[in-house]
């Protein structure tokens, strides 16, 4: 049997809401227009043929989401060198949010996350970047609703998250990813909410 490549899937920022739907609270999050999704494939042995076989699930989104399915297959040679694609690849990859501490320098980047005061499960970020948009990404059957941007301190913009769901029984929150998107790029950082102190 031929050994699986190490296969990571590179989620580029995506775009505002693009519908939501007030049964179940549903928020949909998608890519207008076309989309390229990088898969960066590491090979066992690179002296070999890699080949590729994706089954997707997707939904073509406009007032209501229409799901859709496909199967694809791809033999990548060994040794193979840059194709056609290659520049839109690598605008792709540029598109992909980076990894960045919370309280990191510069834009985009998240400066702190505190609990709002009161028994209410709210949160206030401080985020730093220009025309920002904040999603949060949080375990199955947790739900946080997102408001803002809020003008804050020179550069600085306040989102307000408030957990609106949570799994029956639960008494610590969890960790989540926050996904920032600026115009200066876009950034993710993790972090576990019931660390979070309460703001002053």
């Amino acid at each position: 049997m031929r050994p699986a490549p190490t296969i990571s899937a590179r989620w580029r920022r995506c775009s505002r809401p693009r519908a939501k739907w007030t049964k179940g609270g549903a928020l949909t999050f998608g890519y207008a227009a076309d989309v390229i999704l990088p898969l960066v494939v590491a090979p066992r042995d690179p002296g070999k043929p890699v080949r590729l076989v994706l089954s997707v699930d997707y939904g073509v989104c406009e007032k209501i989401c229409a799901p859709a399915h496909a199967d694809l297959a791809l033999t990548l040679p060994a040794g193979a060198g840059p194709t056609a694609h290659a520049a839109g690849l690598a605008a792709a990859l540029a598109a992909t949010p980076r990894p960045r501490p919370l309280g990191a320098e510069g834009a985009p980047s998240i400066m702190a996350v505190t609990r709002a005061e009161g028994a209410a499960p709210v949160w206030r970020a401080r985020v730093r970047g220009a025309e920002p948009t904040l999603f949060v990404e949080a375990p199955e059957d947790w739900w946080f609703d997102v408001s803002g941007p809020q003008p804050g301190a020179a550069g600085e913009s306040i989102f307000t998250l408030e957990r609106t769901q949570a799994p029956a029984g639960t008494a610590v929150d969890p960790e989540i990813r926050l996904t920032l998107t600026t115009r200066e790029g876009a950034s993710e950082t993790r972090l576990r909410l019931d660390r979070a102190a309460p703001t002053p």
